[in-house]
């Protein structure tokens, strides 16, 4: 673990490493979001092809903060284990609101109809195969 000067503060922090840890230890808070099946095929269609790049954010009781469509995504897979970083010094309440707002920053973003089409033309230049792959996460409208 490394240390960290807490930007407010200026106290040290310990940032955790990355731990794998079996699924069946993993538990989840009731999730006002669901998933999709639809949904959790194009997250596992990601995590075959690219791997897990963001691990699952974890409490000290292995409370899933971020990462539960991941988690179900790898368990489609027939995954047993995923990687996890163990946020320390999270209380309940601060958990609670981080789970909520993972989940609702993504309902705030747009994609930009204009720009994404040239970004997968872009793709598929540079790498046909992998940009094939890629375009099935995306709807029919945004395929180059």
């Amino acid at each position: 673990m490394r240390e960290r000067r807490n930007h407010k503060s200026g106290q040290a922090q310990r940032h955790g490493t990355i731990s794998y840890r079996l699924i069946s230890e993993l538990r989840y808070p009731d999730d006002a979001r669901p998933y999709s099946g639809e949904l959790l095929i194009r997250i596992a269609c990601r995590i075959e092809t690219y791997g897990i790049k963001l691990p699952i954010l974890v409490d000290t009781n292995l409370m899933v903060i971020a990462g539960r469509g991941r988690i179900l995504a790898c368990e489609i897979l027939q995954w047993t284990a995923v990687p996890t970083i163990c946020l320390q010094n999270v209380g309940d309440a601060e958990a609670r609101a981080l789970v909520i707002g993972d989940n609702r920053l993504c309902e705030l973003y747009e994609w930009d109809d204009e720009f994404l089409p040239g970004q997968l033309r872009e793709l598929r230049v540079l790498d046909e195969k992998f940009a094939v792959r890629y375009e099935r996460l995306f709807d029919r409208q945004y395929r180059a």
